[in-house]
């Protein structure tokens, strides 16, 4: 995987979400175990959708962030580190 990030920030393009995807909808509170046990399952794939963007969002504001060439990888581990504090 190493190989793979290191060499195709060189020969493609970087790909972003639009900004004009839109952010999920807000998941229904989910109900207790004794009103229907299954309420949460069935809630599941909207939660794992709403994950997924909100983690691609993410992903972006990170790649975005890197400078391509300056420093090289031990910069940009530093820069995603400082990210990840936030």
């Amino acid at each position: 995987m190493i190989l793979f990030s290191a060499y195709t920030p060189k020969r493609c393009p970087p790909v972003q979400l639009s900004p004009k995807y839109p952010d999920p909808p807000p998941s229904a509170p989910t109900t207790t175990a004794t009103d229907d046990p299954t309420a949460a399952f069935r809630e599941q794939p909207k939660k794992l959708r709403a994950d997924f963007v909100k983690a691609a969002k993410q992903f972006d504001a990170l790649v975005a962030s890197l400078p391509l060439s300056d420093g090289g990888e031990e910069s940009q581990l530093r820069i995603i580190a400082e990210f990840q504090i936030i």
